[in-house]
């Protein structure tokens, strides 16, 4: 098919394309009129606007979605109001991506009055979604009116990828890390429900749990992100301590379930600030556990960082950001 041929096929899929992606910015436009101030609140939650700021942007961005779309619908300006909900859409991305990097939830209210509740993640990928379809239309769009060339067209084959190389360079990790797959915390939950309720029941912001068996401490690498990991425990929850961080221990001849005055003792040698366990195997094989790991969990008992030891500086730094958000997140 030549590039001449095509270009009636593209500006149908154009069409096409414009109605669908307009109706959907008008609905999610006109459902935030019903929920503005808890809109409002979100923006005045992720910007620290004052809350006459915040009403005005969220009516703002609210206005933009409904009359963009309707330009959509009717295929007015299509190209402008396309580079806008990039704009637009860019702008939610970076927000939600820093949201799931520091270990937060973001209620976006994206489509108000709809009710579509969506985690960050799932957010991102609607989000790209929606990003490169615009992208799209408006490419499509921008080929109206001019003469096709074999060089505009590799141009536009180009720019899409690299498009889709930055949006996977940018959004892989954070959208599908593997880290956080296949981690059942609710054996270790429903154990320390009678052990440590103040572990298991603590709401009020992100909490730590180290699963250790000792003899990994054989690992001077090992040992020494534990040691870490322990410093920041005590620098960030300095006054909360004992509800926020636990360290359980898999039975071994120190963590000895019948002396466990031993593992106490080395606790408090080592300066550890928190609780110490020792868990039936049990725990641990349900966990499928292999190496001993240090695990933050949200308010909620989500699991937003999963780590065998030793830790690279990067996910270090990682652990550093979700302990110093001291009220964590509520998914």
């Amino acid at each position: 098919m030549s590039i001449e041929s095509a270009q009636p096929l593209l500006q149908r899929v154009g069409r096409i394309l414009g109605i669908v992606l307009g109706i959907v910015f008008i609905a999610a436009g006109l459902g935030k009129i019903f929920v503005l101030g808890q809109f409002a609140g979100t923006i005045s939650g992720i910007t620290h606007l004052s809350p006459d700021a915040s009403t005005t942007l969220a009516v703002v961005l609210t206005a933009i979605e409904i009359l963009g779309g309707a330009a959509l619908v009717a295929r007015l300006a299509v190209v402008p109001v396309s580079v806008l909900f990039c704009l637009l859409i860019a702008v939610f991305l970076w927000v939600l991506s820093t949201a799931v990097i520091q270990g937060r939830e973001i209620q976006c209210h994206c489509f108000g009055l709809l009710n579509i509740a969506l985690s960050n993640r799932a957010e991102i990928i609607l989000d790209i979604i929606l990003f490169n379809l615009v992208a799209l239309l408006g490419g499509i769009s921008s080929l109206k009116g001019r003469t096709p060339t074999k060089g505009r067209a590799w141009v536009l084959a180009g720019s899409a990828v690299v498009l889709f190389y930055f949006q996977y360079s940018a959004f892989a990790t954070i959208v599908g890390d593997d880290r956080l797959q296949g981690v059942d915390i609710q054996p270790v939950m429903s154990h320390l429900g009678s052990r440590n309720q103040e572990f298991s029941r603590y709401t009020a912001g992100n909490r730590v749990l180290f699963l250790l068996y000792f003899p990994d401490f054989n690992c001077p690498p090992c040992f020494d992100s534990f040691v870490v990991a322990s410093q920041m425990v005590r620098t960030y929850f300095a006054e909360e301590q004992s509800s926020r961080a636990l360290a359980l221990f898999k039975p071994d001849d120190i963590a000895d379930p019948k002396d466990p005055s031993r593992l106490a003792g080395w606790a408090e040698a080592n300066e550890l600030g928190f609780p110490v366990l020792i868990a039936p195997d049990s725990i641990f094989q349900n966990l499928k556990f292999q190496k001993s790991s240090v695990l933050v969990l949200s308010p909620s008992g989500r699991v937003l960082l999963s780590e065998t030891l030793p830790m690279d500086p990067q996910r270090i730094q990682f652990l550093s950001q979700l302990l110093k958000d001291r009220y964590g997140s509520r998914p």
